[in-house]
């Protein structure tokens, strides 16, 4: 299926068709904004998010990737089940 680009007007009107939307965003960017009915399935959580970028200035980018990617693919196996 191929990505098809929307403007936000046309993506608001068409928001019934689907059964959920998902914000993946941390607690605090889902809090500040977000799209009508959205529910916040964090792919990482505000604190793992400070944890990364810290890791990634004090440590290495590639070592805060690793631990990103980690965390995220736990955090998504966590909502789905």
């Amino acid at each position: 299926m191929p990505l098809v680009t929307i403007a936000a007007d046309q993506a608001l009107a068409r928001l019934a068709e689907f059964d959920a939307v998902i914000d993946a965003r941390s607690e605090s960017e889902h809090a500040e904004d977000r799209l009508p009915g959205a529910v916040n399935w964090p792919s990482l959580t505000d604190e793992q998010r400070r944890q990364v970028g810290t890791e990634y200035t004090q440590v290495s980018p590639f070592a805060a990737r690793k631990r990103g990617a980690a965390l995220a693919a736990r955090n998504i196996a966590a909502h789905l089940e």
